[in-house]
């Protein structure tokens, strides 16, 4: 249950289910709420909690996750600030760059990108199947060279401090970009090619 909420075009889906089970298992338990147990032109209890219950926790969802949706400049600060400048650098090169990036920032990136550059992953971690866990081998430094190879990647927009960070560097990747929340880092051969 707490798993679909973490990605926001579930919710509405895990709502009408909740909905649906939550109103039988609570007409199960207590007879009296059920719809043959009442006159017809009494107010339905239950119907009446759902709703309340469904605008509760529409209510906190839009409390708790204002990033969720963009209606105006990207957030900067907070729990998962967005790559504010590392996606500006990409989106002013030219088209055809390949980007490896970090798996939360995708859909921003999609935001920002297209139809010029395309993001190596995004949130939609059922869409790209076993990439998902080359990912985050990738991401726990193993095995990303031949990823990188595969993918032919010319820089990588990744959280700073990490483990991939730490191996990029150390394998001569150039910063093109630092920040305490961001860093894009140009391979040894895009950067000759681009000084």
């Amino acid at each position: 249950g707490a798993f679909v909420l973490q990605s926001m075009r579930h919710q509405p889906l895990f709502g009408l289910v909740w909905a649906i089970v939550v109103g039988l298992t609570l007409a199960e338990r207590h007879p009296w709420l059920r719809s043959s147990s009442r006159r017809q032109d009494e107010p339905f209890a239950l119907n009446w909690g759902v709703l309340l219950g469904g605008m509760t926790a529409l209510g906190a969802v839009i409390a708790i996750a204002p990033q969720g949706v963009h209606v105006g400049a990207p957030a900067t600060g907070g729990r998962y600030p967005y790559p504010v400048q590392s996606a500006a650098y990409v989106a002013a090169l030219d088209d055809g760059v390949h980007v490896f990036n970090d798996y939360a920032w995708g859909g921003y990136l999609i935001r920002e990108w297209y139809p010029a550059h395309q993001v190596f992953i995004d949130g939609r971690a059922d869409v790209h199947g076993a990439l998902v866990g080359r990912y985050v081998e990738a991401e726990a430094g193993s095995g990303w060279e031949g990823l990188f190879a595969e993918y032919d990647i010319d820089l990588a927009l990744i959280r700073p401090g990490g483990v991939l960070d730490a191996e990029l560097r150390d394998a001569g990747w150039k910063s093109l970009v630092r920040t305490p929340s961001e860093t894009l880092l140009a391979s040894p051969g895009y950067a000759a090619a681009h000084p």
